[in-house]
């Protein structure tokens, strides 16, 4: 089990979200039956009062949609068992060059994923990501776990700032800040794409250039 801590997501905005256009909603219920403010709308008949009560159910749909996916990702993540864990498989988010590399070193993998439990949640929709790598997570027996951690090492306002997003399926539970992540990926991965002075050397399987189902970043 990976510890990845709940309260690390973008589920919560969804929540806060349905929380705040609920108690709204109620509000001003009661608000215009306590003190007539219908008068403000005199072209209205009375029954706009069940106007308000549709607030409930359309805010809380709008942050469902928003929570269910973050909480979803991180129970998935939480849930997988990394004994049954068996490598990942990397290739960079623009995929210029189309290599796909097979990592196999299953002891330094399992302690990869182990460091989400680190990871802590950031918000900067306004900033575009780019620059990194896509690493599925593969799984012994072959079958597709649909985990995959997109590493984005650039972004367009502050050029050097490094973020991690945790996806599953095309789902996801946010940004995060991943200082422990980014230190693995510059020291095992950058190496296997020919960006460090000091390669280290890939166990088992070398690079695979196969083709591959990869997410959109």
């Amino acid at each position: 089990m990976i510890d990845f801590d709940y309260s690390q997501t973008d589920g919560w905005d969804g929540i806060a979200f349905a929380m705040i256009g609920a108690t709204l909603s109620i509000v001003l219920f009661f608000a215009a039956r306590l003190f007539g403010l219908r008068i403000i709308f005199k072209t209205l008949e009375p029954a706009w009062y069940p106007m308000f009560l549709l607030i409930i159910p359309l805010s809380t749909i709008v942050g469902a949609t928003k929570a269910a996916p973050a909480f979803l990702t991180v129970y998935e993540y939480r849930s997988l068992d990394l004994e049954k864990v068996n490598g990942l498989r990397v290739y960079q988010t623009d995929q210029s060059n189309g290599n796909v590399i097979d990592y196999s070193d299953i002891a330094e993998t399992r302690n990869f994923l182990r460091s989400l439990r680190w990871c802590r949640h950031v918000d900067h929709q306004r900033d575009k990501l780019f620059d990194g790598y896509v690493l599925e997570v593969l799984t012994a027996d072959g079958s597709d776990s649909n985990l995959y951690l997109i590493v984005y090492k650039k972004s367009t306002i502050n050029g050097s700032r490094k973020s991690v997003v945790a996806k599953y399926r095309n789902m996801d539970s946010g940004e995060y800040d991943c200082p422990e992540i980014q230190d693995w990926i510059n020291k095992v991965v950058d190496p296997l794409f020919g960006l460090s002075p000091n390669p280290r050397t890939v166990p088992s399987n070398s690079p695979n250039t196969a083709p591959s189902q990869r997410p959109s970043p």
